[in-house]
């Protein structure tokens, strides 16, 4: 996702902050968002708080980053842990790179199916390949005669590699119970 980058620190500790209930507020009166108001809107498109600030539309999670952890997230990624975009409080904000970020994600078109592809082999047989790229780098766990093994590679291998931390909680929960004797 392409973002702008924000102001200096400096700037963004001058005019906002987060509150008693670390909801990002300005504090100095601009627009129709006065003094002591909670900072930016809610887009109705996607469900994410965006903030204007002068004259640039910034996303309010990046802010609200930048001033709970007193640096700039740079071209990192801010990511919702909970996975809900308009949950913008500091505990639920990480900074991740994008590889990172993209294994936190919701993937709707395969459910169940993440780092597994099914393969066509000759006379119509399906065989399932287990894959996990990071940095745009693609590992390959080998193929096997089902989702369930193959899954059982990509998540062998999400926590080798240290990422099964970034999967969503209801995969990760599958591979808890495969570690504990449970079906996959």
């Amino acid at each position: 996702m392409k973002f702008n980058p924000l102001p200096p620190l400096w700037m963004l500790k001058r005019d906002f902050a987060l509150d008693d209930v670390l909801i990002l507020v300005n504090l100095r009166s601009r627009g129709p968002a006065g003094k002591g108001q909670q900072a930016g809107s809610l887009d109705a498109v996607n469900q994410r708080w965006r903030v204007y600030y002068r004259g640039v539309r910034y996303m309010r999670y990046r802010i609200v980053w930048a001033l709970a952890n007193s640096r700039l997230p740079g071209q990192m990624t801010i990511d919702h842990i909970n996975r809900d975009q308009r949950d913008d409080r500091p505990e639920n904000l990480r900074r991740l790179s994008f590889s990172e970020q993209r294994h936190n994600s919701v993937v709707s078109a395969r459910p169940g199916m993440r780092g597994v592809y099914p393969i066509e082999l000759a006379g119509g047989r399906i065989r399932y390949r287990g894959c996990l790229t990071v940095a745009k780098i693609g590992r390959h766990f080998g193929t096997y005669d089902t989702v369930g093994q193959a899954r059982v590679a990509y998540l062998n291998a999400a926590e080798e590699m240290g990422f099964l931390q970034f999967l969503p909680p209801d995969i990760t929960e599958l591979y808890e119970a495969h570690r504990a004797g449970g079906s996959s």
